[in-house]
């Protein structure tokens, strides 16, 4: 297993520095920017595993929400023992009943994506990747991650991107969390009418 922060010369010696400063202070720089990248995936991707959860609860419990106990026993008894893929696998079936076939697709799409976005930032460490010019020089440095069998690059430009994928996530999973609980209180408005109203 590679460390945390290694660098893969592959054989090659490296210069001092790295765009005019030393090669240490460019190696800790990234490595304070990787953990707040870190951070801020871990958040979104926590911030989309609450939304499914509350999805979840409230299109299973319905107008038994308002039961404390019932709440806490589902919580505990299932949703705590769901992994961040399952809750991932239940939100889907029941995004089937309330968003559009091209915004299912998309969510379906973007929460795989999450996922393993997220596990790899959880659970993989980071390594350096070197690159040099004609003449062998140290020119550049480039963080990289394993993604399931893919060795991804953390650019700048890939963080800003997976950053709008996750704010587009979070926004098609509130979107769902609305649905079903917009569904769940017209069910418990019906319920309390009698049988032939017409409001």
């Amino acid at each position: 297993m590679i460390a945390e922060g290694t660098i893969d010369w592959a054989g090659r010696h490296p210069q001092g520095q790295v765009h005019g400063k030393p090669l240490h202070d460019v190696t800790s720089d990234i490595h304070e920017w990787i953990r707040q990248v870190r951070g801020g995936i871990m958040a979104g991707a926590f911030a989309v595993e609450r939304m499914l959860s509350a999805a979840i609860i409230h299109y299973f419990l319905g107008g038994r929400m308002r039961d404390l106990e019932v709440q806490e026993a589902f919580d505990e008894g299932i949703l705590q023992r769901l992994t961040f893929e399952r809750r991932i696998s239940l939100a889907l079936i029941i995004a089937a009943n309330f968003l559009d076939p091209a915004d299912y697709k998309d969510f379906d799409g973007k929460l795989t994506s999450l996922r393993t976005l997220r596990n790899a930032m959880a659970h993989n460490p980071f390594w350096f990747h070197p690159e040099f010019d004609d003449q062998g020089t140290l020119i550049n440095i480039v963080p990289v991650i394993k993604r399931g069998r893919a060795v991804v690059p953390l650019t700048t430009a890939f963080i800003e991107e997976q950053n709008e994928e996750i704010k587009r996530t979070i926004d098609l999973a509130q979107r769902l969390v609305v649905a079903v609980v917009e569904k769940v209180q017209s069910e418990f408005v019906a319920n309390l009418l009698p049988g032939d109203s017409t409001l």
